[in-house]
């Protein structure tokens, strides 16, 4: 999701400064498709085993952190600057909990599926909780990102 955003910005958005916002974002949308697409398919396909754990592990943390702070936040008006912090705050601290790293001397973190449930439900709790209790980008500047809904 960073590499859409990034390709987004750093490359279209130079070629073509005069895009507009909303013509970035929506390509930053439509790019999430092959960059989440391509490392998924490989490591399905034909890993190294060290690989193989560092990719799933790696889209746990994804699907934890990035997928509200970026991709939730790409449609959700309501987001709060605090609530991504804390969820990137949060989700780092949980990935140190990862059963091949400290959660092996964690119970119950040095089993997988609770680690990872951890890891993505929390994100998920942390940034809808917080960014509820905080308060919004003033409506002028959403109003560049989002369409009015009749």
């Amino acid at each position: 999701m960073i590499m859409a955003t990034n390709v987004t910005r750093d490359l279209i958005y130079n070629l073509v400064p005069k895009a507009s916002p909303r013509a970035l974002l929506l390509t930053s949308r439509l790019l999430i498709i092959p960059f989440l697409a391509i490392p998924l398919w490989w490591t399905y396909t034909s890993p190294p085993p060290i690989l193989s754990e560092f990719m799933s592990g790696s889209a746990v943390a994804q699907a934890g952190i990035f997928f509200f702070v970026v991709a939730v936040s790409m449609y959700w008006k309501r987001a709060t600057k605090v609530g991504a912090i804390a969820t990137i705050i949060y989700g780092m601290a949980v990935a140190l909990l990862h059963p091949s790293v400290y959660g092996k001397f964690v119970p119950p973190f040095n089993h997988w599926g609770i680690w990872a449930l951890t890891l993505i439900f929390g994100c998920g709790a942390i940034y809808v909780g917080l960014s509820l209790l905080t308060k919004p980008a003033p409506e002028e500047r959403l109003a560049k990102l989002f369409t009015k809904q009749s």
